[in-house]
């Protein structure tokens, strides 16, 4: 998974599909961000043949944690590695 597109307000991310490496066919991705040091989180729910998602509404400077998971046909949760996003500052 790779950011791409970061701004004061919003970033954007990407993963690679991940059928071939979890060997069933993936239903939904959720995308998780969650702020630093605080309790907000925030998620999108993708269908399987996406692999990006932009976020938008985000406060400037801060850091955001992101994790995709990939939940297969059978219900199986297949969680990524967690990526430290930091939004730029503003002005």
């Amino acid at each position: 998974m790779n950011s791409i597109n970061v701004s004061t307000d919003s970033f954007h991310i990407q993963w690679p599909i991940l059928t071939t490496e979890i060997d069933k066919a993936v239903q939904v991705y959720i995308v998780v961000v969650a702020l630093q040091h605080d309790d907000r989180e925030a998620g999108r729910i993708v269908s399987s043949n996406t692999s990006s998602v932009e976020f938008y509404g985000l406060s400037p400077a801060k850091e955001y944690t992101v994790t995709v998971v990939a939940m297969d046909v059978a219900g199986d949760l297949h969680k990524s590695s967690e990526i430290l996003i930091t939004t730029e500052e503003d002005g």
